[in-house]
């Protein structure tokens, strides 16, 4: 076979991705093409190195790919990369294969079936873990979502006590009356983020892997952009986005958009620090 591949790679114009076809379609023999659609979608799902050569991949998939399935594999990966991993905007929502997906882990992006199993209420003190919360995506109320009133801690309290939220505060009064009412209450003590998050992983199990699934805005869910979406992307996003690879969000309650820009990578990294933190303190 490989004869016959050398052969055909001798004619001008023939390259390896062609030289494959004609000898899957035409002749029946037992390989697998590379194309682009599967030379992205094998590296996305970790089957290929990320730095692999399109001949690189070719050898680890002809040997991975058990004998007599390679045609129907390549047909598969066609057909995948081509209506849902796609170059621009990856249909990451409908993927099947999201859950093996090396790609989607590396940039945060989960099933939305995949609920956090924690709820939670925060207090006005604390506006930045409500952002981290939320970013990892957990769905958080915060204080500022209720009127400025007197009775503001009493509402808390309330509103944990229905919703079966965990209340979050740096007040020491308000926990004591929330765990009065019945209420499951965390008293944080440390004055920046990743020390708030630390001490909540005392508590809760809590999966550090930032996600994009909830508006740190308003706490409501986020849907994967789509092509009806461009032109509220085109007024939000930064001009040097629109034309890239980058992948988009929109919150189904406020509206806002989102990308995973260069302050992702900061998220990522404080994510990982947490994470080793409280490693060290097990």
């Amino acid at each position: 076979m490989e004869a016959a591949r050398r052969e055909l790679l001798s004619i001008e114009g023939v390259g390896p991705k062609t030289a494959d076809c004609v000898l899957l379609f035409s002749c029946g023999r037992d390989v697998i093409p590379v194309d682009t659609h599967v030379f992205r979608v094998t590296k996305r799902l970790g089957m290929v190195p990320e730095d692999a050569s399109h001949e690189e991949a070719r050898r680890i998939l002809m040997e991975e790919i058990p004998p007599g399935m390679k045609g129907s594999v390549h047909v598969c990966l066609i057909k995948l990369g081509r209506e849902i991993c796609k170059a621009r905007g990856p249909k990451h929502n409908i993927c099947f294969l999201l859950d093996l997906c090396d790609y989607a882990r590396k940039i945060g992006i989960y099933r939305a079936a995949e609920a956090r199993p924690y709820t939670f209420i925060v207090d006005r003190m604390l506006g930045r873990l409500v952002a981290w919360l939320r970013i990892l995506g957990y769905d958080t109320k915060s204080a500022l979502d209720f009127k400025p009133s007197n009775a503001e801690d009493k509402a808390l309290v309330e509103a944990a006590k229905k919703e079966r939220r965990i209340l979050v505060s740096r007040d020491r009064a308000l926990v004591d009356a929330a765990k009065k009412a019945g209420v499951d209450a965390v008293l944080v003590k440390s004055d920046d983020v990743k020390g708030q998050l630390e001490e909540l992983m005392k508590r809760y199990p809590l999966d550090v892997d930032p996600n994009m699934t909830r508006c740190t805005a308003c706490n409501s869910t986020l849907r994967e952009a789509s092509g009806s979406d461009i032109d509220k992307i085109r007024k939000e996003a930064p001009s040097h986005l629109i034309d890239s690879r980058a992948s988009f969000w929109i919150c189904n309650g406020c509206g806002k958009v989102y990308w995973q820009g260069s302050h992702w990578r900061n998220i990522l990294k404080t994510a990982e620090e947490v994470k080793s933190s409280r490693k060290a303190q097990d």
